[in-house]
């Protein structure tokens, strides 16, 4: 509603709502997706080999600190540091599902066409990964990155569910 309220476009389109960001923020291009109808595909669908089970959080650029899109959402001062790729300040929006949008203040040495630096998967195991990839991890806390030179400019992050959980509820 608040997205709605300050300009944001949504569009429904069969079992989606699609909402976009109200173009007064100058904000990232970031569209939100709610399902209005129940999910029907099978459950091999969300199934996948390498144990991953859905995105945990998100880190997205904004152009400077206290940027409208974090207001917005309620943004907070994260305390994700212990376990983020690399220490940059950021705000922290939390869904119902403890899903986490981070908005980080863009450098002048990011790239100018990236919205998002970082993606946290959250995984059955840390061990279910290749053990070649598992060798290029690197550890923050109870998470493991690769590098945005090895995954076409983004951080990568892999973190288990139960880890999650607790650092998500807080």
């Amino acid at each position: 509603m608040r997205l709605m309220r300050s300009g944001g476009r949504r569009e429904e389109a069969g079992p989606f709502a699609f909402t976009e960001l109200p173009a007064s923020w100058n904000a990232p291009r970031l569209q939100l997706i709610e399902y209005l109808a129940p999910a029907v595909d099978p459950p091999a669908t969300f199934e996948h080999a390498n144990g991953a089970r859905r995105i945990a959080s998100i880190w997205t650029f904004v152009d400077h600190a206290g940027d409208p899109i974090a207001k917005a959402f309620d943004g907070h001062r994260a305390d994700l540091g212990r376990i983020a790729f690399e220490d940059r300040p950021a705000e922290s929006a939390a869904f119902s599902d403890g899903t986490r949008l981070m908005f980080v203040p863009r450098r002048p040495d990011d790239p100018p066409r990236s919205a998002s630096l970082a993606i946290l998967i959250e995984v059955d195991s840390l061990d279910r990964r290749p053990r070649a990839e598992r060798s290029r991890l690197l550890a923050r806390g109870p998470a493991r990155w690769l590098p945005p030179t090895q995954i076409h400019g983004v951080w990568l992050g892999f973190i288990e569910r139960e880890a999650w959980t607790i650092i998500s509820a807080r």
